[in-house]
């Protein structure tokens, strides 16, 4: 039997079912098969780090990716790239990783394409060389939302202003941060395209995007068991890669590229976690231990910004009756670890003070803990260095991927909107204002819609403003588990506009019966 919508697509059960077997797919859609993939995963990258660390030295004089011999990052990246052979054309499959790959962190630095580093993850992998063969359609001009169709002119906006700021500057490593923010920026448009293409299998996809990030998730944590009682044993280690690799100093990062990406990973993850437990219509006791350990590896990463997201996400959580009760489950776990390691840089000290009296005065934030005066320069530096530009550059920016980089000689804000008027000028920030926008006002119609699901779409939007804090201080839309947030909600909005039409005419019979 098959289902069909006005729109002319065709789902039938076997319409995702690739090569493999179906007895191999259902060992695939297994727990146990989960559970490998993600260990195996989780596996390479924690041997990355590792490895990473011992070249590095621990990250003593701040050096990069390229100490490590290139052979070994090849094979890591390789490595990484096998799970996709084994979820070779399997729509659910592909989706679950992509979901995963928002918590594998950084990986190894890419040949050619230098600046990549910090912000790829497996996803673009699994979106440049898998998704969009298997899951692209043509898609009617009449079926393009408005969300998708302003991220285009956002993506056509960075690679007019790459190329002709290139054309006039003869910047080489200016077109170098560029392409690699157009091979990001373009994984990413494709996905969201594919799902506009095929409506129907949008909410099974947005299923298997959070199954598998709550799996990743998972994951981290468990890492972070083993982690932080190494960070514990080693309070103070000089290095921007220490702890096999896993910490910054004495700020835990995992496998993330630093503390702060990862403190708002754990943030953004436990109204996501809430919505996998709707979605489950069960409880789950490792959840629950979940909930209860997350706010203590957020503060073990030192962020200011994640511990201030962090309060006004628990806020909102309770505002929602719907995630009233779960919240109120993990506060008091929350509010110890507040009260523990609030006011200093790092979760060592602010534990080691209670049993010993030679802590580092300067590890006590308490005094600074809202200053943002270096912020503030760069906001201004910024401001009058575009202000003294021509015409184009104010319109189009110096090209994607410019910004961040105190050596480049562009401008730095360090602020997420006048980051992108640096590199895309006014034409790409509207356009990607607008795309977030319309994602936001898309999931408050579901919110107040009676759909059955309907509160996932506010948890959704609370997910999604617990990173607007991040905004003020970093530029977090091409972070790996972001754009995988955006994702998500792209993915929910598509399901959420294909149920209208069967609930309007479902409406529209019983209004004649009753009549």
């Amino acid at each position: 039997m098959t289902q069909t919508l006005d729109t002319g697509e065709e789902l039938s059960p076997a319409a995702d079912r690739g090569p493999v077997s179906s007895e191999a797919q259902d060992i695939l859609e297994s727990n146990l098969g989960k559970f490998i993939l993600t260990a195996f995963l989780f596996l390479v990258m924690l041997t990355w780090c590792s490895v990473r660390s011992h070249y590095l030295e621990g990250g003593r004089d701040d050096v990069g990716d390229n100490l490590v011999p290139l052979w070994i990052r090849a094979c890591v990246l390789v490595a990484l790239l096998i799970p996709l052979l084994v979820a070779l054309k399997q729509d659910r499959q592909l989706c679950w990783l992509v979901g995963l790959s928002a918590a594998v962190g950084a990986v190894p630095l890419l040949p050619l394409l230098p600046f990549l580093r910090d912000y790829t993850h497996l996803a673009v992998l699994a979106w440049l060389l898998i998704l969009p063969p298997v899951l692209l359609q043509r898609v009617p001009i009449s079926r393009v939302p408005m969300f998708l169709a302003l991220y285009i002119a956002y993506i056509a906006t960075c690679a007019f202003s790459a190329v002709i700021n290139y054309v006039h500057l003869h910047n080489i490593w200016q077109i170098k941060v560029g392409v690699a923010f157009l091979i990001l920026f373009g994984g990413f448009g494709y996905v969201m395209a594919a799902i506009v293409g095929q409506p129907l299998r949008a909410e099974a996809r947005f299923r298997s995007l959070l199954d598998g990030f709550v799996w990743g998730a998972f994951a981290q944590a468990a890492v972070a068991v083993i982690a932080l009682p190494l960070l514990l044993l080693s309070p103070f280690t000089f290095g921007n890669d220490t702890i096999f690799g896993l910490a910054y100093f004495d700020k835990y990062k995992s496998t993330f590229s630093g503390p702060v990406s990862l403190g708002i990973f754990f943030v953004i993850s436990v109204p996501l976690l809430l919505i996998w437990l709707d979605v489950k219509g069960r409880s789950s006791w490792l959840a629950k231990l979940y909930l209860q350990f997350a706010p203590w590896i957020m503060m073990a990463t030192g962020s200011r910004t994640a511990r201030i997201a962090e309060i006004g996400m628990i806020c909102m959580l309770l505002l929602l009756p719907k995630s009233r009760m779960r919240t109120l489950a993990f506060l008091p776990s929350a509010l110890v670890a507040y009260i523990v390691g609030f006011q200093y840089q790092a979760l060592p000290p602010a534990i080691f003070r209670f049993f010993s009296t030679d802590v580092d005065p300067s590890r006590d934030m308490s005094d600074r803990f809202f200053v943002v005066t270096d912020r503030i320069e760069f906001t201004k530096e910024t401001i009058a260095e575009m202000a003294q530009e021509s015409a184009f550059v104010k319109f189009f920016g110096f090209g994607p991927g410019t910004g961040g980089y105190r050596t480049s000689g562009f401008p730095t804000p360090h602020n997420m909107l006048l980051n992108q008027w640096a590199e895309t000028g006014v034409i790409g920030t509207l356009a990607l204002i607008g795309f977030m926008v319309l994602l936001i006002w898309g999931l408050a119609k579901y919110g107040l819609s009676r759909s059955p699901g309907a509160d996932q779409g506010w948890i959704l939007l609370i997910a999604i403003a617990s990173f607007a804090a991040v905004n003020a201080t970093y530029t977090p839309h091409y972070w790996g588990y972001v754009m995988v947030l955006l994702l998500l909600a792209s993915t929910k909005i598509i399901a959420f506009r294909t149920e209208q039409p069967a609930g309007t005419m479902q409406s529209c019979a019983d209004a004649k019966r009753l009549s």
